[in-house]
């Protein structure tokens, strides 16, 4: 193992090791079975009427103009600068394809699965004193849980619900860089 690795490995004791690894990969690979389904969906729900209307294409434009425009509340009845930040990104990689919407929703739902996932393990090591190898095996099963119930699909399948994805990641990682 390399120096740099070994200085990354020493900091996180146990983060970087197989098991967790293949845990993880596991946890990835449920979800892009359950939920890589919608990367083929088209519009759901209202998406059709709100991404492609005209209001928002002010919002999709990744230039100082546009940026100006995302950030700079408006007359708009909700001011959701991240959103439409969200949003330009998405119509960046792939215009008005909904593919592109469900695969950024996707994997914004991969991340929060990864923090949820270091959360419950900085949890149980803590409550279960030195017994790490067991805290790892029940964070991996309580994020495998989290990760397949039903209730996130409205969340992953439609692309405007991404925004409650996007306040449960800084909520667990503000929980987290707490502990």
């Amino acid at each position: 193992m390399s120096r740099r690795a070994e200085r990354i490995t020493s900091r996180w004791p146990g983060f970087f090791n197989r098991r967790s690894l293949i845990q993880i990969l596991l946890l990835v690979f449920a979800v892009i079975a359950i939920y890589g389904q919608s990367l083929w969906f088209g519009y759901v729900n209202y998406d059709d009427t709100l991404i492609l209307n005209k209001r928002w294409i002010i919002y999709r434009e990744l230039s100082w103009e546009g940026l100006r425009n995302i950030f700079t509340p408006r007359g708009v009845a909700t001011y959701q600068p991240l959103r439409h930040l969200a949003f330009a990104l998405s119509y960046r990689l792939s215009g008005t394809d909904p593919w592109g919407y469900h695969l950024f929703n996707l994997l914004f739902y991969l991340a929060n699965l990864l923090v949820v996932y270091f959360l419950l393990r900085k949890l149980l090591r803590l409550s279960m004193n030195s017994h790490f190898g067991r805290a790892g095996f029940w964070a991996w099963l309580g994020t495998l849980w989290f990760a397949v119930h039903p209730v996130h699909v409205d969340s992953v399948a439609w692309m405007v619900s991404n925004k409650e994805m996007r306040v449960g990641l800084f909520f667990v990682l503000a929980l987290l860089s707490y502990i």
